[in-house]
């Protein structure tokens, strides 16, 4: 991250062309990666802590089959899962949609576990 301070316009519309047009896709299993390096709570950060347990656990279905980002694997022996579709299908599992997980991540356990049983809605 890159901080500029009293910048003239034609110096920031430089820097802004030169980094959108030369932005790289990055990829969905390294987002999913850097949510595990926070220390709180949210549906990303649970779900891939239980992709990194499935993966993990000899007696786990999933044992070194999925594929982790930053992993070093050879081409022939690749996992047949990736990091971010497991993350993605047990985040489905827990929020409502993908957008509602994003709003989650900013709540509490706490509030989340109230919200989910209902407690709130006063069922």
């Amino acid at each position: 991250m890159s901080f500029f301070i009293d910048k003239t316009l034609e110096y920031q519309a430089m820097i802004f062309s030169t980094i959108n047009r030369t932005q790289k896709r990055v990829s969905e299993s390294l987002v999913y990666s850097l949510f595990g390096l926070t220390t709180k709570d949210s549906p990303q950060k649970t779900a891939l802590q239980i992709v990194l347990a499935l993966n993990a656990h000899e007696k786990s279905p999933f044992f070194n089959r999925i594929k982790l980002y930053g992993g070093d694997y050879d081409s022939n022996q690749s996992p047949p899962l990736s990091q971010a579709t497991m993350v993605k299908s047990i985040i489905d599992l827990i929020s409502e949609s993908l957008r509602e997980a994003e709003l989650d991540r900013y709540r509490s356990r706490d509030e989340l576990f109230r919200t989910c049983w209902g407690i709130e809605k006063g069922w």
